[in-house]
């Protein structure tokens, strides 16, 4: 009789020669004789993954555990598979019980660290990469990615220091060095981001992942079709590159190539960990007539009021919507309630839902149409304040004198990823203290509020943000003003979207969606733009400010 370990070595030797159809049909024979050994099993899994048939594979290793739920290696081989996948948040409980088995395993740590730095559970990452550096001090996997952690929570010196003992190890290594072009970018130090941006074309290995991180300070700094150059060139080595799909897409829209962008901008599901889950159809632009759609938001609050335009749009399509959005707009979307059967969760279950497609809300311009900057439409007001909400802040802010009435946000969350270049400290609007006739109101809401204490001796700043339980609440507030002063926030979308004046102050580098080289939004007419005339430079930004609201009429 034949024994399980000839057969396995057989197995492995097809697989080595890439005669996947071999190595199948000697499985099957395997199975017939060894239906309950581990090793047969975990064999199967292998060759199902070579065959790219990654469901069976994972069949075949959850059968593997079942089996002998002690081994530590189909627990490995199910982790290594969604990571390979990049399912990060299923292979992190497969890691962990690794992780229990071998807790000073470097390798096992620096997968863990990996998977919790790619969800954004930075703290946790840099708790794990840190005990896997000092297991091994010099691996420069491990290296890379605890330098890229430190960086996401801003630990700036951390992050060089570790990146540069990496490039001792290796001068060449391109991903170190395109961590490094990132972390000059995200400081403020833009002659080293832009010198290490062009140091990645000379590493020793280019990739997409490479080139992609060679693109990003270019997009900081301005140099957007050397970037859109980079990302194309990265998408050569790998057409299926998220980060570099997503980049590309901004760069596009940027330039308000919608048409061209939206197929790569597709990738932000990917980057975000985000895909659409309902058991229907995506739509792809057929006619809705009668049909029910499923909308469900993504990204943040401000995008969610950005794009909720599109809801009444198809609701005149004659198309029956389903509209699920983040709790704490369910008051402000009421307005939408006959137009939309709403959903105010993030979570939801499916069962309670009956449709014919599903799109996330971001697909719906370019879904109905939206292929330039031109074909934007904003006629007025999309959004509708609550009479009794309006009344209340109407009695609240009655006991202040008549005066220009500023509402101010000048920081955004802190968890977004290009905070540090959107948000302002409080104290560098002071200047606006020295305008006659203008009273500034908080709009400000989060940690950054409490920059408001340190800067009572140089700004005279009315705090009524106690009184805001929700987004309702801010618009009615932003309703009773006569302008709103924000930074690119969920705050300054919701001024646009009642019809409110608004100064929105904004990067170098903006967001895609306020495009180049203009002071209005065709998104909101009355918007206002005021953008950093280089990297980093607030202070223009201000001194216009001033002058704007200085020549304010009433």
């Amino acid at each position: 009789m034949e024994s399980i370990v000839s057969i396995i070595q057989e197995i492995k030797h097809l697989l080595s020669e890439n005669r996947l159809h071999e190595a199948a049909v000697l499985v099957t024979h395997g199975l017939e004789t060894f239906p309950d050994q581990m090793d047969m099993i975990l064999c199967a899994g292998v060759v199902q993954e070579k065959a790219g048939n990654i469901d069976d594979a994972i069949v075949c290793y959850e059968t593997a555990m079942k089996v002998e739920p002690w081994s530590v290696e189909p627990i490995s081989k199910m982790a290594n598979l969604l990571i390979k996948q990049h399912r990060w948040h299923e292979s992190i409980p497969f890691l962990e019980k690794m992780l229990q088995k071998e807790p000073n395993n470097p390798t096992v740590l620096l997968s863990l660290g990996t998977a919790c730095l790619r969800i954004s559970q930075y703290e946790r990452a840099v708790k794990l990469l840190e005990k896997a550096r000092q297991l091994a001090p010099y691996d420069i996997a491990i290296l890379t990615n605890l330098g890229v952690t430190y960086r996401f929570l801003r630990r700036y010196e951390d992050a060089v220091e570790t990146l540069e003992a990496g490039l001792q190890q290796n001068s060449r290594d391109g991903f170190l060095i395109s961590a490094l072009a990132s972390v000059y970018t995200d400081m403020g130090d833009y002659k080293n981001a832009y010198y290490y941006s062009q140091k990645i074309l000379n590493s020793s290995h280019l990739d997409a992942g490479i080139l992609a991180g060679a693109a990003y300070p270019l997009v900081k700094l301005g140099y957007y079709d050397k970037a859109e150059e980079l990302y194309r060139n990265a998408l050569k080595f790998d057409s299926f590159h998220a980060g570099s799909r997503f980049g590309l897409g901004c760069i596009l829209f940027l330039k308000g190539k919608f048409h061209e962008g939206w197929p790569f901008y597709q990738a932000r599901f990917d980057i975000m960990q985000s895909w659409l889950n309902g058991p229907w159809p995506a739509w792809q632009g057929e006619d809705l007539r009668g049909k029910r759609l499923f909308v469900r938001a993504e990204q943040g609050a401000g995008d969610t009021i950005q794009f909720c335009r599109y809801i009444k749009v198809l609701h005149q399509m004659g198309v029956e919507v389903m509209f699920s959005f983040q709790p704490p707009l369910g008051r402000l979307l009421s307005c939408l309630n006959g137009y939309a059967r709403l959903f105010p969760k993030k979570e939801i279950n499916i069962d309670e839902i009956e449709a014919d497609y599903q799109t996330a809300l971001l697909d719906l311009p370019f879904l109905l149409g939206i292929k330039e900057i031109s074909h934007i439409t904003a006629d007025g007001p999309y959004l509708e304040v609550s009479n009794k909400v309006l009344g209340k802040w109407r009695e609240i802010l009655s006991v202040y004198p008549e005066s220009l009435k500023v509402g101010l946000v000048w920081a955004g969350n802190p968890n977004h990823v290009d905070d540090h270049n959107r948000s302002i400290k409080l104290s560098k609007l002071a200047p606006l203290s020295t305008i006659p006739g203008v009273r500034l109101y908080s709009l400000q809401i989060g940690e950054a509020s409490s920059q408001l204490e340190k800067c009572r001796d140089t700004l005279e700043i009315v705090d009524l943000t106690q009184e805001i339980t929700d987004f309702a609440d801010t618009a009615a507030f932003i309703e009773c003003l006569d302008v709103v002063v924000s930074v690119d926030t969920a705050t300054a979308h919701l001024a646009g979207a009642i019809g409110k004046p608004v100064i929105i102050l904004l990067p170098f580098s903006p967001d895609w969606r306020w495009f180049l080289d203009r002071d209005d939004s065709p998104w909101y007419p009355t918007a206002r733009l005021l953008r950093q005339p280089a990297p980093g430079e607030w202070e223009p930004v201000i001194e216009r400010l001033v002058e704007i609201l200085g020549e304010w009429e009433k």
